[in-house]
């Protein structure tokens, strides 16, 4: 009977190794980190375990690493504000952009569509800045840190800000979002017309100013800004005149750096300025409105700039209008014009055959509402 019992036990022992489970720490702490955010999302819902431990700060940071580490995971999404329409976002998968739009519900209430703005995005966070009709036209009522993923939000602290911090600037409105690794913190670069340059941190969920006053540039108009390897690089441009400057985020210094040499034609044709990172390069796109063409410098160092050919672009005809919004991984481009997003190698737009500018739910495409999904929280240090 002993012998029996013993055979049997051990029969029983030898299944298990061969329907075991894998162990938790390993779905926990490699396997779950190098899902898509989405699907870590839905997860969420498997059992109290997984949700707390997918809600913790050390969740966030391993899943975080293996997005940025592999961005092929991950593609960009761009957000995208549509004006006649009841205050809806929309986002579109910038790697398969004839998927088409997904409708996103807002979880904070918004004021008039026409008074929102995309300001700065960042690890899957994107700042709203929010007017309110009773408010002077040119002011922000709000400034607010969202994650489109999660849906999760946060209403930044007017703590120690400066009036001008939410002055509303009629060009480039001059914020910019960062993380900086050294303190865990996630930062707003808010630069104003006024030449005056003033930090929010979400730690602290407080503003203070910072030096600003450059030597020998103009602060007259900021262009859009991009973030790489913690520094930011702004474009700014006076009538013909065109700076590049960098802002350390460590340092907390701005510096000018070299220009592109723009000697073969004259400045005053260059318009359209636009900037952007594509695989860990810096991008600059200028359309000429001599030729109607696009050119494209790539920065490889500081300042070290080289012109490369822009082959893939569409019709001359279009290249008045189309401004280079996002690099596919197959090579091919998006590219934008007010309502529209046009799609290189199929040469049609995205939204709507027709060039109807009813078609598009008179959408408002910037290049700052481009993002990764992750789970990052605004409300991260509560």
């Amino acid at each position: 009977m002993a012998e029996e019992t013993h055979r049997h036990h051990h029969h029983h022992h030898h299944n298990m190794i061969t329907t075991t489970e894998l162990p938790p720490d390993l779905i926990l702490f490699n396997i779950l980190p190098r899902l898509p955010a989405k699907t870590a999302v839905r997860f969420k819902s498997v059992c109290k375990q997984w949700r707390s431990f997918l809600n913790t700060r050390t969740f966030y940071n391993l899943h975080h690493h293996h997005v940025t580490t592999n961005p092929h995971q991950n593609n960009h999404k761009l957000l995208l504000l549509s004006i006649p329409t009841q205050y809806n976002f929309f986002t579109i998968d910038c790697d398969a952009p004839d998927e088409g739009f997904t409708t996103l519900t807002l979880p904070f209430e918004a004021c008039d569509p026409d008074n929102m703005s995309i300001l700065a995005s960042c690890n899957g966070m994107i700042c709203i800045g929010m007017k309110k009709r009773s408010y002077a036209v040119d002011e922000y009522a709000d400034l607010i840190l969202w994650n489109p993923l999660t849906s999760e939000y946060k209403t930044l602290s007017k703590t120690n800000s400066n009036r001008e911090c939410y002055e509303k600037s009629c060009s480039c409105d001059g914020f910019t979002m960062y993380y900086t690794s050294s303190q865990d913190d996630y930062r707003l670069l808010r630069v104003t017309k006024s030449s005056n340059a003033y930090i929010y941190s979400l730690k602290s969920d407080s503003w203070r100013k910072i030096e600003s006053k450059g030597s020998n540039w103009n602060f007259y108009q900021w262009m859009p800004s991009v973030l790489l390897d913690e520094k930011v690089y702004f474009l700014n441009q006076r009538r013909t005149k065109v700076w590049i400057i960098r802002f350390d985020t460590k340092t907390e210094k701005f510096t000018k750096i070299a220009n592109p040499s723009f000697r073969k034609q004259k400045p005053a044709f260059w318009k359209s300025w636009s900037f952007s990172v594509e695989r860990g390069c810096i991008q600059l796109y200028l359309r000429n409105s001599n030729d109607g063409r696009i050119y494209l410098w790539r920065m490889n160092g500081d300042g070290d700039w080289s012109n490369v050919e822009m082959t893939y672009l569409p019709k001359p005809s279009l290249n008045y209008y189309l401004s280079p919004l996002h690099l596919m991984r197959n090579g091919n481009w998006i590219m934008h014009f007010g309502c529209f997003l046009y799609n290189v190698d199929t040469e049609k737009y995205v939204n709507g055959d027709e060039f109807d500018p009813l078609n598009a739910f008179g959408l408002f495409i910037d290049e700052k509402g481009k993002y990764f999904e992750t789970l990052v929280s605004p409300n991260r240090y509560m």
